[in-house]
């Protein structure tokens, strides 16, 4: 018997199957929370809940990870800078600080670069604190002595890790070689942070079998081949998630919907196989020129925040949150600090919400911090609150708290409502505390003028909606075609017309010929909704909600 050790690393929850590789079965299995601050925890947690005797006799560990693809689908930039020299670029990039230096001297004779004082210091105020690392972008004919030039004056000027894109990517289109140069120099550290953690607790549990991790393409690869090309595992769990379907159904067309705490991931499955693609691979508000499966991902999962905007209407996603209830289940008084310390009359929160809450996410007392930071973490070392308890028990607004750095740094946790709080909050699951979940969903059907049961039914419907048409700009994708529904008004006047079952002169009908795989946690209770939508028959396979680690544990050698 073959046995293979697959975890799986995800924005929510870490799984963990022991996989019979001849038999293609789960012979074990187990899940617990993912822990960012400490990656080691969760995953100790996770093999805690297992019958470590079957582990013996391991012949390999497979890994993979959702953790680079929800950072790019949540928008949290790592602390790197860019500064791009002789260009504008109005594209986005996932870094913490963007300079555009379009004045500058460069002698191309002496290969000798410039700026002039003011824009010294301004570079240095801006990258000196705030950023690590900064790299370095060039456009042009002789971009290359450009920016070696640019790189060296750097060095000269910041005390910060001065580092040339093309020493990291190497695309020949300038905007694709930055933002593959940002993503891999971003992603290095999670991938070491999480191969050390999972090694380090493994090896305490006597587990000594050959680490691979799970590539964008579904091959396998050693911890050191994946530091030293980042990019080929962004995209691995949902190569991981693909591999698990093919696992878990006999199905040989279908649509693969992969659900979980941070995203829904699409993917369109033929003969049991699927596409690759190498250009435009889309993560979110990015496109990579990677080679990777040719899936959609898309910012909403179980954990996604539930807010309202500045006109009341609702929003979900792509933030990504503690769901109440579980904190709530740590911290019962929650439930009664919501109810109490409300949004005041007439206050509008520029960007917080009123279920917001925090909680303290590790020990920072060697960080050197404001005293206002300082006072806060104290505060909640002692327990968790709610925006507007710290609000009043600071005398200050809430909009200036200074939570903002506490939360990029990851020393503090926050907690808001969430599709998994609708669920408690309704009665449909039960796991947390359904309490702290139905105090903070009755403030946004209060501010939004309707009772707690249509808030839900709203929320539900908004969130039934949003999943199919992910479905169906996904279908349009995967076959072959560029555009986006949103670009047209014509078109997206007919899919409000049929997602919102508007009556009147026009209707529209939209349905899915290929049954839907659905996998992931939150799958069960939101799935079903979106295949009766699309008219689509779904199949919900035994250990779905495990189906990326089984995915990871199938995965093949080249």
């Amino acid at each position: 018997m073959s046995l293979i050790l697959g975890i799986d690393t995800g924005g929510t929850f870490t799984d963990i199957v022991v996989w019979d590789s001849a038999q293609n079965r789960v012979l074990q299995k187990a899940k617990a929370f993912t822990t960012p601050h400490d990656l080691a925890i969760g995953i100790k947690n996770c093999m805690d809940a297992l019958d470590l005797t079957a582990c013996r006799s391991l012949s390999a560990v497979h890994l993979s990870t959702t953790l680079m693809v929800n950072a790019i689908l949540e928008d949290r930039p790592p602390k790197i800078g860019i500064l791009l020299i002789g260009t504008h670029l109005s594209k986005k990039l996932p870094v913490a600080v963007k300079y555009e230096l379009t004045r500058y001297r460069y002698h191309d004779s002496h290969k000798r670069f410039s700026a002039n004082p003011a824009t010294s210091r301004h570079l240095i105020q801006l990258f000196d604190e705030a950023c690590p690392q900064v790299l370095v972008s060039a456009c042009g004919t002789n971009y290359q002595d450009l920016k070696k030039s640019a790189t060296i004056y750097l060095k000269s000027l910041l005390r910060s890790e001065i580092v040339c894109c093309s020493h990291i990517a190497a695309n020949s289109d300038f905007y694709q070689r930055t933002l593959n140069a940002v993503t891999a120099i971003g992603a290095i550290p999670l991938i070491t942070k999480w191969t050390a953690s999972i090694t380090s607790v493994i090896r305490k549990h006597g587990i000594y079998a050959p680490i691979r991790i799970l590539t964008n393409t579904g091959s396998l690869v050693s911890p050191d081949q994946a530091i030293a090309d980042p990019l080929s595992t962004i995209m691995s769990g949902p190569a991981a998630s693909f591999i698990g379907s093919r696992c878990l159904t006999k199905e040989k067309d279908y649509l693969l919907l992969d659900m979980g705490g941070t995203s829904l991931d699409i993917t369109r499955v033929i003969e049991r196989n699927t596409r690759f693609r190498t250009i435009d691979t889309p993560v979110g508000n990015y496109a990579f020129h990677i080679k990777a499966l040719d899936l959609q991902c898309f910012g909403t999962g179980g954990d996604s925040q539930i807010k309202l905007n500045s006109m009341g209407d609702i929003v979900v996603g792509p933030a990504k949150a503690v769901p109440l209830c579980v904190l709530g289940s740590q911290y019962p008084h929650l439930a009664s600090e919501l109810d109490k310390y409300r949004l005041p009359e007439g206050y509008d929160l520029c960007t917080a919400t009123e279920t917001d809450c925090f909680f303290l996410h590790q020990d920072v007392s060697h960080v050197t911090l404001a005293n206002d930071e300082r006072e806060i973490l104290q505060l909640l070392s002692e327990g968790a609150h709610s925006l507007f308890f710290l609000a009043n028990y600071f005398g200050v607004d809430a909009d200036f708290l200074h939570l903002d750095r506490l939360l990029k740094k990851g020393y503090v946790g926050r907690a808001c409502l969430t599709p998994t709080d609708i669920l408690h909050a309704e009665g449909s699951f039960n796991r947390w505390d359904s309490q702290t979940s139905t105090v903070g969903l009755s403030l946004l059907a209060s501010r939004k003028g309707c009772a707690p049961a249509e808030f839900i039914k709203e929320v539900k419907t908004f969130i039934t909606n949003q999943l199919s048409f992910f479905c169906m700009q996904s279908i349009a994708s995967f076959e072959e075609e560029s555009f986006r529904f949103s670009d047209s008004q014509a078109t997206m006047y007919l899919i409000e017309k049929y997602l919102h079952d508007r009556h009147g002169f026009v209707t529209s009908d939209f349905s899915i010929q290929k049954p839907i795989i659905g996998l992931g946690a939150p799958a069960k209770a939101w799935l079903p909704a979106v295949a009766k939508k699309l008219h689509a028959q779904l199949s919900l396979p035994e250990d779905g909600d495990v189906a990326c680690a089984i995915g990871a544990a199938a995965g093949r050698e080249e």
